[in-house]
């Protein structure tokens, strides 16, 4: 009865549209909108599958093709609803016809942007199955196109954008969605080489209740969510070595993933992996599998200051900061990035310090990224640290002096002013310690938050108050006047707010 309900539908679809923006629309409104909706939601109050979010349009197109040419029957799961209709194959439709509207579908509601689909692939796909004389099942189609991995219908969306923190990826448009046909959380389709983010959502099936325990290590931020519930939040700019670890209690069954993923810029690497509690190791990701288990070359070089109270300097390209910055780490865990070229610290960060394996092997091409987290940007994307009567300082680098534990002095002009300036961890935060000599009366300014924001004047970097008096807004950036006319002492206290 149903299959001839569904025959009923087609004979008495609206006819062709005329002038349609793409081909794959007039077959549509032929011959699939009468069941599945012109505007795709399904007709019938939910009698018809929608074509609107259904993992199939999202999905292989390969498969969608091979339900053109020869039906599908029995139970299907779209858009989390099982239906048990019977559709026909598409025969009366050319090859052409067919590609167009697959075409048109995944681009109106699969989240493509372009025509992915070809007269050569429909072609393959025709020869793939020229001996079958039957529709397919849901089961037999996802057998005929098996996919590695964990995962079920596991979806890939793409975003486009720069970003030092996670974004809210629910206000934001993918351009594009695909099926992710690895089977796990993969990077290898990604063309960008930078500033992009990605979101997969799928399911995985657990053979047993209790306790989960999961490791994440991602080059740049990421975020591991299951059943709606945040396992690890491992965001802002670090490198893969960095691993952040999680616990869930799962029941037995089918477990909703969903990954968030950002990369700014430079490497870009995703390692997930999973246990029971009386169970070994497995892999949500594919990337880093070789690194982790195999790659000895790999494993990084980690620089971090031992408690014994000495200081570490690392005087090589470091990414975040100019290419003459040096980066001094303490122990405690705080470490932060001077740039030599414009007398300005430019990074701070928490956690490890520098991973040496980039630089210290091979011929280390490149910029390395800080190995720890809470990368907190003091300089933003403004052209000059310091300012002489209100024009960008000329500033020439002297070098830098060491205490008995190795923390710096560092020693430079502004326009002929001498500065010396020496960081010093705090409880909670930091100092910066300067100290000016001049021969003649210079009026200075120091840019301390390129981004002021009235609402928070006290933050810089989005996770650091600033406690200095005298300050002064200029435009949409906070200063520190020091009027030097033989010498001046100014210090500066940061503490972190998260």
């Amino acid at each position: 009865m149903q299959t001839i309900l569904r025959r009923l539908c087609i004979l008495l679809a609206v006819p062709l549209v005329a002038n349609a923006e793409h081909p794959g629309k007039q077959v549509y409104t032929q011959l699939c909108a009468a069941c599945h909706g012109a505007n795709g939601e399904g007709v019938g109050n939910g009698a018809f599958p929608p074509m609107k979010n259904s993992e199939w349009v999202k999905g292989d197109n390969k498969k969608i093709a091979q339900i053109l040419l020869h039906g599908l029957k029995g139970p299907v799961s779209v858009a989390g609803k099982t239906y048990d209709l019977q559709m026909p194959a598409q025969g009366a439709l050319s090859s052409q016809q067919k590609v167009d509207v697959i075409n048109y579908i995944q681009q109106q509601w699969g989240g493509k942007k372009k025509d992915t689909f070809t007269i050569k692939m429909m072609e393959e796909e025709i020869k793939r199955s020229s001996k079958r004389k039957k529709p397919w099942t849901a089961v037999e189609l996802e057998s005929a196109f098996p996919k590695q991995g964990l995962f079920k219908n596991l979806l890939i969306y793409e975003y486009k954008g720069s970003w030092r923190k996670l974004p809210d990826f629910t206000k934001l448009k993918a351009e594009s969605v695909e099926e992710e046909h690895h089977g796990s959380i993969s990077l290898r389709n990604i063309q960008r080489n930078g500033y992009f983010g990605v979101v997969w959502e799928g399911s995985i099936e657990l053979d047993k209740a209790g306790k989960y325990f999961f490791e994440l290590g991602s080059d740049d931020g990421s975020r591991l969510i299951i059943n709606g519930k945040e396992v690890i939040n491992h965001d802002g700019t670090h490198g893969v070595g960095i691993i952040k670890k999680g616990t869930a209690n799962l029941d037995k069954g089918e477990q909703q993933i969903r990954f968030e993923y950002f990369e700014y810029t430079g490497d870009r690497a995703i390692s997930l992996r999973f246990k029971h509690e009386s169970g070994g190791w497995q892999w949500l990701s594919d990337e880093n599998k070789a690194v982790v288990n195999k790659k000895k070359a790999a494993i990084p070089i980690d620089l971090t200051p031992k408690a014994d109270g000495q200081v570490y300097i690392y005087n090589n390209f470091i990414e975040g900061m100019n290419a003459r910055a040096v980066a001094v780490g303490f122990p405690g865990g705080f470490s932060y990035g001077f740039g030599t070229s414009n007398g300005e610290l430019e990074l701070v960060w928490k956690g490890k310090f520098m991973n040496a394996r980039r630089h210290w092997t091979s011929r280390g091409k490149g910029f390395e990224r800080p190995f720890g987290d809470t990368l907190t940007t003091l300089s933003g994307e403004k052209k000059a640290a310091w300012l002489v009567n209100g024009a960008p300082a000329k500033v020439r680098f002297k070098g830098y002096d060491l205490d008995k534990v190795g923390n710096p002095t560092f020693r430079y002009t502004l326009n002929g002013v001498e500065v010396r300036e020496k960081v010093v961890p705090t409880e909670g935060g930091f100092d910066r310690e300067l100290s000016f000599q001049s021969k003649r009366a210079v009026n200075l300014e120091l840019v301390l938050n390129p981004a002021y924001d009235a609402a928070t004047p006290n933050t810089v970097g989005g996770n650091l108050n600033l406690e200095v008096e005298g300050t002064k807004v200029k435009g949409a950036t906070l200063v520190k006047p020091i009027n030097v006319s033989k010498s001046e002492n100014l210090k500066l206290s940061y503490t972190w707010t998260k």
